[in-house]
């Protein structure tokens, strides 16, 4: 029996209309990030890895069926950026404007639930004991996703990040405000 990779999994398990395709440009791969809620507020992410899997997270139904929700456990991240090469997970929520710092979290950690779910799958279904294991996880927060396309003074356009070095975890998360040019490395933080 062929041990298929995890990369491979992702690709049977996940439907297409659940990920967002890759694009090139200059030989480098970078992705388009629309803010759900609006078709115009986007984020390109550029130099990703060739394996790169983009989830849209919140096209996961609601567990509101079952949980009460609470304690903020129906809610879910725009975003999962998996890739197995750099054994990395991003989990990213975009904001048109600004939310409140416990609102993101929320929605981080039900993007992670999310990922925890696909990879017990795999786990069960595809019988691949360590699916996903020992990958390293970012928590990103973009908010002004709304740039006018017109001249503006240049510390309102400009990109401002804040990493956080523990941002392994939703309750520290790496913030862009205002983005131009996000680069993958920067937000995967890989050498931390």
């Amino acid at each position: 029996m062929t041990v298929l990779t995890d990369t491979e999994i992702l690709r049977q398990l996940i439907r297409a209309d659940a990920t967002t395709r890759l694009q090139r440009k200059y030989d480098r791969n970078y992705v388009e990030l629309y803010e759900p809620q609006s078709d115009n507020d986007c984020v390109k992410i550029y130099g990703l890895p060739d394996d790169i899997i983009v989830i849209k997270a919140d096209k996961f139904p609601s567990p509101a069926a079952i949980f009460r929700g609470k304690n903020g456990e129906s809610k879910r991240a725009d975003y999962i950026l998996i890739s197995e090469e750099k054994k990395c997970v991003i989990f990213l929520e975009m904001k048109k404007t600004t939310d409140s710092q416990k609102e993101i979290v929320l929605q981080l950690k039900g993007a992670q639930c999310v990922m925890k779910y696909c990879q017990e799958v795999g786990i069960s279904f595809w019988d691949k004991l360590d699916f996903l294991n020992g990958y390293k996880h970012r928590f990103v927060s973009v908010c002004h996703t709304s740039i006018h396309k017109t001249k503006t003074r240049q510390n309102q356009s400009r990109e401002e990040i804040s990493i956080n070095a523990q941002h392994r975890n939703p309750n520290f998360i790496i913030k862009i405000s205002f983005p131009n040019h996000v680069e993958f490395n920067k937000i995967a933080a890989l050498t931390n």
